[in-house]
């Protein structure tokens, strides 16, 4: 038996369920958590409609079609060919052009999308902690981070899975100048 798996099962847990926040989820099948699910909350977001077909087990789900920023308010999203590369930056084509796969980035269409911010999220949802969260929001990561203020106490690990910089240079420069200069006790990987 797996570390994670016989930790999960301590009875703490069983009170108060590990919470995993994935934000930008759409397309994941979350085995990666498959060892402590049995005792977790998943809190799945994503733009685009959220597949219910993971087979881990989880405690409980809440999933949610939302926009995650760093406001309330209505923005532009951009809707492009593949949906996983969808975001609220505009993608930057002179950039996308160089990559292999660059035709991802493709604009289909431009929407008007309401969008909250984690703290709302988690308000309206009563989610008091979180244990884990996933960060994949095409270039908002930063955005999203400096916008939780106080809840980054609230939050054991943070994870970004990745700093996409398809949408502006300047936002990679100035995410990671961000997280160097870090002040939090997170195991934070650029």
């Amino acid at each position: 038996m797996k570390i994670s798996k016989k930790i999960s099962e301590f009875e703490i847990f069983k009170n108060k369920p590990i919470t995993l926040m994935h934000i930008g989820s759409s397309g994941s099948d979350f085995k990666k958590w498959s060892n402590i699910s049995r005792n977790s909350l998943l809190v799945s977001i994503d733009a685009n409609k959220i597949s219910e077909s993971s087979k881990t087990k989880f405690r409980k789900i809440v999933s949610s079609n939302s926009i995650i920023s760093n406001s309330n308010k209505m923005n532009k999203f951009y809707l492009t060919k593949d949906s996983h590369c969808s975001s609220l930056l505009e993608p930057n084509q002179d950039i996308c052009k160089i990559w292999y796969g660059s035709h991802r980035f493709n604009l289909k269409k431009i929407l008007n999308r309401k969008t909250t911010s984690i703290n709302n999220f988690l308000k309206k949802n009563k989610i008091k902690n979180i244990d884990w969260i996933v960060l994949d929001v095409q270039g908002k990561d930063l955005d999203i981070i400096k916008s939780l203020g106080k809840t980054l106490e609230i939050i054991s690990q943070l994870s970004i899975l990745r700093l996409v910089f398809i949408h502006s240079t300047k936002k990679l420069i100035l995410s990671t100048k961000f997280l160097n200069t870090c002040q939090i006790n997170f195991n934070l990987k650029i």
